[in-house]
């Protein structure tokens, strides 16, 4: 060993990346084909497609609770001005102000 050149030998700053070469691909395999990662990557999967079906949702729940609102106070309003036209005193309290009660 000694008549070795010295190109041939094994350098001390040679020996961490022949280690990380091997070791880098087999963490990352295990790491995503372990039953934990498999899981993992299915809950990110699922609470991304929850998340945004959720927004979905409020957007539509949205949507449709102002179309509800609109339509309280159409009918009120429409209560309202009949009453005026008719010459009678209108003293029911907007929708707003009867504390979510509803008239149904």
């Amino acid at each position: 060993m000694a008549d070795e050149s010295p190109e041939r030998q094994l350098q001390w700053h040679q020996i961490p990346p022949l280690f990380t070469i091997d070791i880098i691909p087999t963490a990352i395999f295990c790491g995503i084909f372990s039953p934990i990662g498999v899981e993992t990557i299915a809950m990110v999967i699922a609470a991304y497609y929850s998340r945004r079906k959720r927004r979905e949702n409020l957007a539509a729940g949205r949507t449709e609770g102002l179309e509800e609102a609109n339509a309280v106070w159409r009918e009120w309003n429409r209560r309202r001005m009949a009453a005026e036209k008719a010459g009678q005193l209108f003293e029911e309290p907007p929708p707003d102000f009867d504390n979510g009660a509803s008239e149904q």
